[in-house]
């Protein structure tokens, strides 16, 4: 397997970030933003690179169960992001 890409050198273990996303119908990424910030500018960054690296989401066909998943709020720590 490839080596792990390196972090943000300035991460720490007890950092997190918070994003909401929004997505389409179909799954597809609309917007990403951070809504809480881990107070390292460079990691809230390769947070949004890897949600924004993933074009489209699995969601729900149903429009009703949609609603459910149409914006959700992530949390990534330094451990989630590759």
């Amino acid at each position: 397997p490839p080596p792990p890409a390196p972090r943000a050198s300035d991460s720490r273990p007890d950092m997190k970030v918070e994003l909401e996303i929004r997505l389409g119908p179909g799954g597809e990424l609309l917007t990403a933003r951070v809504v809480q910030s881990s107070g390292s500018e460079a990691f809230d960054r390769s947070a949004l690179q890897a949600v924004n690296r993933i074009n489209t989401f699995p969601v729900p066909e149903e429009p009703r169960l949609f609603e459910h998943f149409r914006t959700l709020n992530l949390v990534f720590k330094p451990e989630d992001l590759p």
